[in-house]
């Protein structure tokens, strides 16, 4: 069942952020045994997946589901800066706190608005899985890519006018900054759905390389900014030789003939 799949997804990637941060205890002696319950990013996808699956079982209509996860990510963007100054917060066990609201070293992500991205994800996923072949699609894709153009508008437009909160920092907590967010993915997105076409095309790949890492490295001083410019490109460098060893190795694979193994076969 879906439902059970995703909802042990979510448990499991709940797991492995504890299991990361225990990871990191160990391997860097001398961190306060606090920092195994810090929350970050797994911390926050874990339970909003699983709520994510607990929407997916209650309707079976596509319309539906999709609709309801687009409000819950408005409601989640729409009720950060409620939740940031609410009074309610602090009769909560501190480590939920955490998960709630910032908590300066003990929190790099909330479930507010962060779970809003997980819902507004579902809602996209849906609708690109209801496609039944390329041309439509094709069609999904720029209807998002339209879409976003109209949230992020909607976005901008809405910072210039006086907040409706009481308290609300654009950068962090704003609505209108998580529809900016949203609809700049939602135009990413089918951008590189239009990159990866192209290149299937010519018979190559597109790849999606993830350096936030060393980018934290340089803003947290721990490398100088040579440094950093030298790790970057010799990651950029490793992770393409990788794409070249791995183009190399099923090009082999497929040069057995018919009887291979589909081991590495694109699906």
């Amino acid at each position: 069942m879906a439902t059970v799949s995703i909802l042990r997804r979510g448990i499991e990637i709940f797991i492995l952020a504890f299991l990361f941060r225990l990871q990191a205890f160990i391997v860097s002696p001398g961190s306060s045994p606090i920092t195994l319950f810090r929350v970050d990013i797994l911390n926050v996808m874990g339970p909003s997946i699983a709520a994510a699956g607990l929407i997916w079982g209650l309707w079976r209509s596509r319309a539906a589901v999709t609709l309801m996860f687009a409000v819950m990510a408005a409601a989640c963007a729409m009720a950060t800066p409620l939740v940031r100054v609410a009074v309610w917060v602090n009769a909560l066990p501190v480590w939920v706190q955490w998960y709630v609201r910032p908590a300066g070293d003990y929190t790099n992500f909330t479930l507010f608005p962060w779970v809003g991205f997980v819902f507004a994800g579902g809602a996209v996923g849906v609708l690109i899985a209801a496609a039944r072949d390329p041309r439509a699609e094709r069609r999904v894709q720029w209807s998002l890519a339209a879409a976003g153009a109209m949230v992020a508008g909607c976005g901008f437009y809405t910072a210039s006018l006086p907040s409706i909160y009481r308290q609300s920092s654009f950068w962090t907590s704003s609505p209108t900054y998580f529809a900016i967010r949203a609809g700049v993915l939602l135009i990413a997105l089918a951008v590189t759905h239009a990159l990866a076409r192209g290149a299937a095309r010519r018979g190559t790949d597109v790849v999606w390389l993830d350096d936030r890492f060393i980018v934290t490295l340089g803003a947290n001083h721990a490398l100088r900014l040579w440094e950093a410019v030298i790790a970057y490109v010799a990651f950029c460098g490793l992770i393409y030789g990788f794409v070249l060893l791995r183009d190399r190795l099923v090009g082999r694979w497929r040069s057995r003939g018919p009887a291979a193994s589909p081991l590495f076969s694109r699906p």
